[in-house]
C-alpha cells in the first residue's frame, strides 16, 4: 500500500510468478483491475478481509481437479430459505443454468437443498477423473422429485457413478433431520453407463445414539447395519432409489 504499480510492472510480476495466468491477456487485465481495487481499499483502511478472500479464491483455482478423494458434510438449507435476494439469485443460476441440477420443472429449484449443489459443485471443482467422493446428504435425495438429476449422476460439466448408499433414517438423534451418506466416483465422460440392473451396494443403519455428536467409538456400541442394495427405479419422467432386503450385522460392517 502507498506505492503506485502500473499494469506493465504488474504484468512482469505475473509472468514471473504465475506464467499460466499471465498467458491470457484478459485474465491478466482482470487481475490487475482487482489488485487496484484491493490497493485502494487497503489504503483507505477498508479492505482488511479482502486479501484473505482473494487468497482463498486463488487456492480454489490452483487446486481444481487435483483431489483423489473428497469427503463433505454440506449445508442443508433449501434454496427458498436463503434470505439475501442477490445470493439466492446467484444460487438459482448455479442450480438451473451453470450445473443444470434441475430439469423438466424449473419451479422445483426452490426446493433443492444447498447440499446437492454443494456436493456436485465440489466434485466438479476438485475431484479428478476416477476420484471418489463421500457426502452426507438429506435423505430426501432417495425419492424427492427435485433430486432426479442428482440420482442420475449427470449434470453440466460433471458425471458421477454412484457406488454405495447408507440410509440413516432409523438413527436417532440426528440433526437437522433424516440423513444418508452417498458415495461415488467421477466418470471421465458424461453419461455412457447405465445403472447396474442389480442396483448399488447399500446399508440401512439403525439405533439410538447417546447424543447427536457422538464419536465413532460410542456409535459403534449403539448402532447396527443391514447390507442391502438400492435400485434406481423409473416411472415416466420420475425416478427414486428403492431398497432391496439384505443381511443384518453390527456397525463395524460400515468400515
Amino acid at each position: 500500500a502507498g506505492h503506485t504499480v502500473d499494469e506493465t510492472l504488474f504484468g512482469g510480476y505475473l509472468r514471473d510468478q504465475y506464467p499460466a495466468l499471465a498467458s491470457d491477456p484478459a485474465v491478466a487485465a482482470a487481475l490487475f483491475a482487482t489488485a487496484e481495487v484491493l490497493r485502494s481499499r487497503l489504503q483507505a483502511r477498508r479492505g482488511g478481509i479482502w486479501s484473505c478472500v482473494l487468497r482463498n479464491g486463488f487456492r480454489t483455482l490452483l487446486l481444481r481437479g487435483r483431489f483423489d478423494v473428497v469427503v463433505s458434510s454440506p449445508p442443508w438449507l433449501p434454496l427458498e430459505r436463503v434470505q439475501q435476494p442477490e445470493y439466492q439469485e446467484f444460487l438459482l443460476r448455479e442450480l438451473v443454468q451453470t450445473h443444470r441440477l434441475v430439469s423438466g420443472r424449473p419451479e422445483l429449484a426452490g426446493q433443492v437443498g444447498l447440499a446437492a449443489l454443494f456436493a456436485m459443485r465440489t466434485a466438479s471443482l476438485y475431484l479428478r477423473a476416477g476420484g471418489a467422493m463421500g457426502c452426507v446428504l438429506p435423505r430426501q435425495i432417495l425419492t424427492a422429485e427435485q433430486y432426479g438429476v442428482l440420482r442420475q449422476g449427470d449434470c453440466r460439466g460433471l458425471s458421477m457413478s454412484w457406488t454405495e448408499l447408507w440410509d440413516l433414517d432409523q438413527v436417532e438423534p440426528l440433526a437437522p433431520g433424516p440423513a444418508c451418506v452417498l458415495f461415488g466416483a467421477r466418470r471421465e465422460e458424461r453419461g455412457g453407463r447405465e445403472a447396474r440392473e442389480d442396483g448399488m451396494a447399500g446399508k440401512v443403519v439403525t439405533g439410538r445414539l447417546p447424543r447427536a455428536d457422538a464419536g465413532a467409538a460410542e456409535a459403534a456400541e449403539c448402532l447396527t447395519s443391514q447390507e442391502v442394495r438400492f435400485q434406481l427405479g423409473r416411472r415416466g419422467g420420475r425416478s427414486c432409489w428403492t431398497e432391496v432386503a439384505g443381511t443384518a450385522h453390527r456397525l463395524p460392517g460400515l468400515e
